[in-house]
């Protein structure tokens, strides 16, 4: 029991059961792989049992997998997730500004009809794309969700979508400051952009970002902080 991980959660033996069902295994194979009893297994995947990374990497590679890849696509670097959570964050405002409604009702839609969820799985390819475009996938997503859901074609078919142009960097700025929040309030990026789409802060803090010569993240973030929110 080495390289002790935080385990809380139960991640490790999450990822075990994940691979094991996966492979079609029973716990009573598995265990015959590593020498354990059908229980351990059990206990382990449960969370009963505790194990290290190096435990998790033994009984993945029992069955021809390596934890690093588990680990690198559930958990990715604070850097990547920073980086998507910036973009996620203006992705949401042009499509506010775009649709000509208030930013947290934009983020309420998108949230319900799975655009940020859509943001968040593919924004490594989205943010290549023009602001035209982006717009445009979130509203096929949104449609095609609500479509789905009520079995009808409903309002966002009938928005028109206009070019407005990126005229500030403010979007970007909020989506550090999503970051920066995330980080202190231990919030998942969606939590945090849905704070920083707050209209009753965010309205004020735009006008600040955009007659300042320089921006303290930090600062402007402290407005959205309140003790329930951390």
């Amino acid at each position: 029991m080495k390289k002790k991980f935080d385990n809380t959660d139960n991640i490790l033996g999450g990822i075990v059961k994940k691979v094991r069902q996966g492979k079609g295994l029973s716990q009573e194979a598995l265990g015959k792989y590593v020498g354990l009893g059908k229980s351990s297994i059990s206990k382990i995947e449960s969370g009963k049992t505790n194990i290290s990374i190096d435990d998790a990497s033994v009984l993945l590679e029992a069955m021809g997998e390596k934890l690093s890849v588990y680990i690198d696509s559930q958990y990715p670097s604070a850097e990547t997730m920073m980086k998507a959570t910036i973009f996620v964050t203006v992705a949401a405002c042009w499509f506010a500004e775009d649709k000509k409604i208030t930013k947290q009702k934009a983020f309420n839609f998108l949230q319900k009809n799975q655009g940020i969820r859509f943001l968040e799985e593919n924004w490594e390819i989205e943010q290549t794309l023009p602001r035209e475009q982006i717009i445009e996938d979130l509203t096929r997503v949104c449609n095609n969700h609500i479509a789905k859901a009520k079995n009808k074609r409903l309002l966002m078919n009938s928005l028109k979508i206009e070019n407005m142009g990126n005229k500030y960097n403010y979007e970007y700025v909020l989506g550090e400051i999503a970051c920066y929040i995330a980080k202190e309030c231990n919030l998942t990026p969606s939590e945090a952009i849905g704070v920083v789409m707050n209209d009753e802060c965010t309205d004020a803090v735009i006008e600040e970002i955009q007659k300042s010569d320089k921006i303290d993240i930090e600062a402007l973030a402290s407005r959205y902080l309140t003790e329930e929110l951390c």
